[in-house]
């Protein structure tokens, strides 16, 4: 399986024409302008190309084995838990391009997209648009494609997690654009875990494979954007993140990996030697951290690390995936990772419930349950 996962990567690394977009709607993407903060965190930069072949000789297996185990190391308690992968084969172009066009449309256009939290008329729960939060964050949800292509579930606990992400009428090309990069990202967050499980030493290679094979997986695209306020806005503003001069407060993410073009603004921090650090921008990478449900697959031996987002002098475009399993997906430590003195901390569940007892801790979802 892990094959057809990195032909899929290599298939779509250019199948996407450029996303076109009003020269207006692209300034979140234009030259860094990010205010000085001191600090700069320790995070390790890693080549990812060796884990991508979809064929290997044994120097490959080589540099396949030393990509593993970096990737294990930047991840292990006690790390910084967050790693910068560069040559990963994803276009972001369009991606970039798509999000700025789509926060350039007309806020009624938005809000057709919205579940019913937020607009009456709507049929869905839980994907969708966001509007601006009293910290001004707007966001849009892409999922699996596959999940447009069938009828909801009749569980209504599957049904809610596997709801569709949804078109704009406005923008015909956005659901394409989002679908062909949600395949790309989810082939490559398969080709880290499986790094991962190959760096911990886990004989059964495909242990995260076979755990996300008893259905669809749920992982979720978003379109984040951060807008710029003036001094004036903000002695105005209700936001306990604002006062502390954050556009997103401190949190660990739940899921199993996130990866992030954080844009060309920054602003991602991380708590590390006691103290936060900026965490570096490098052009065209992906920022990568631990999610709670890697920490508990692994048993704690890797961990969910302590993250922020604070202002920046300019709008501010983040595009997250956050990989996750499919909602039947059996989750119970890996094996390498228990021993007679280390005993599995966690008793077993699957996916879908664990990452639904998660969403109280997140406000943005607690709201939609």
């Amino acid at each position: 399986m892990l094959s057809s996962h990195l032909l899929l990567l290599s298939s779509l690394r250019s199948s996407p024409p450029p996303f076109t977009s009003p020269a207006s709607a692209t300034s979140a993407f234009s030259p860094p302008r990010v205010r000085s903060t001191g600090e700069t965190a320790t995070v390790p930069v890693i080549d990812v190309s060796p884990l991508l072949l979809p064929r290997r000789d044994a120097a490959d297996n080589a540099r396949y084995t030393l990509a593993a185990q970096q990737l294990v190391n930047a991840s292990l308690a006690g790390s910084a838990g967050f790693f910068t992968i560069t040559r990963h084969a994803v276009d972001q172009s369009a991606s970039e391009a798509a999000a700025a066009a789509f926060f350039a449309l007309p806020h009624e256009a938005k809000m057709e997209l919205a579940p019913a939290l937020y607009n009456a008329n709507s049929t869905h729960r839980f994907r969708g648009y966001a509007p601006p939060t009293a910290n001004g964050k707007e966001l849009l949800d892409g999922t699996n494609p596959a999940f447009r292509a069938r009828p909801p579930h009749a569980d209504a606990a599957q049904a809610f997690l596997e709801e569709a992400g949804r078109c704009v009428p406005q923008m015909p090309r956005l659901c394409e654009v989002m679908d062909e990069y949600w395949r790309q990202m989810q082939a490559l967050g398969m080709a880290l875990l499986a790094a991962i499980a190959h760096g911990l030493g886990e004989v059964q290679t495909d242990f995260f494979d076979k755990a996300f094979r008893v259905g669809e997986p749920m992982s979720c695209l978003r379109f984040n954007r951060y807008p710029l306020f003036t001094e004036e806005e903000l002695s105005r503003s209700t936001s306990n993140s604002h006062a502390e001069g954050l556009a997103c407060e401190a949190h660990r993410d739940m899921s199993i990996l996130t990866i992030l073009n954080q844009g060309q603004e920054g602003g991602l921090q991380i708590f590390q030697d006691g103290r936060w650090k900026d965490v570096p921008l490098t052009p065209g990478a992906f920022v990568i951290n631990i999610g709670g449900g890697l920490q508990r697959w692994t048993n704690d031996v890797l961990m969910a690390t302590e993250h922020r987002v604070r202002m920046v002098d300019a709008e501010r475009i983040s595009i997250p995936f956050f990989l996750e399993a499919s909602y039947h997906s059996p989750m119970t430590c890996m094996p390498a990772t228990v021993s007679e003195s280390r005993p599995c901390k966690y008793a077993p569940t699957t996916y879908g419930p664990y990452i639904q007892s998660t969403f109280k801790l997140f406000q943005e979802y607690a709201d939609r349950a």
